[in-house]
């Protein structure tokens, strides 16, 4: 099914699970203008394979669970809001990929995050089923984990120009 918002063309597949939006390349040049529509916001996951002018103040307001972006306009600034946003309770995450953001530092997106929430390198990988989850995913700048009150995991892989952020209890799951 095609939907048509205002000038965007999506491509809507339904995944059982409220939904994912994929925009692709030839569909459209920039997404998601300065108010995102709702259908956009709350999809269950976003792809978007066009280079994005989503801000950081932008990306904190899409509530989807899973994101893939190739967003330039996002920087550790950002990624750290979300990261608080987890961490507090206020949003969910399964796995968040930005790629061709601005240069990012590890340190500067876990800023102001209370240490007890900081999970090293080597203590994930102490963790065997976690060991054997991140071995074959090669990161090539800074690996951490994160805890939230809740006591839930996130892996966080840090590069110059991207950003993963992902439960490693749920890698196995294929989402549309």
């Amino acid at each position: 099914m095609v939907l048509e918002i205002d000038k965007w063309k999506i491509e809507f597949f339904d995944d059982g699970n409220n939904g994912c939006i994929r925009f692709m390349d030839e569909q459209l040049e920039r997404v998601l203008t300065k108010q995102p529509p709702k259908t956009i916001t709350e999809a269950s996951f976003i792809h978007i394979s066009a280079v994005t002018g989503i801000t950081n103040e932008q990306l904190v307001h899409l509530r989807t669970t899973r994101i893939s972006l190739r967003a330039p306009q996002i920087s550790s600034w950002g990624i750290n809001n979300l990261i608080k946003q987890w961490i507090s309770g206020d949003r969910r995450i399964t796995n968040i990929s930005l790629t061709e953001t601005r240069n990012l530092d590890a340190n500067s997106i876990v800023k102001d995050v209370d240490p007890s929430c900081l999970v090293s390198e080597a203590a994930l990988l102490r963790v065997s089923f976690i060991q054997r989850k991140l071995e074959p995913m090669v990161c090539m700048g800074v690996r951490s984990g994160l805890r939230n009150k809740s006591g839930n995991l996130l892996v966080l892989d840090v590069c110059t120009n991207s950003c993963n952020i992902f439960d490693p209890y749920l890698l196995d799951l294929h989402f549309s």
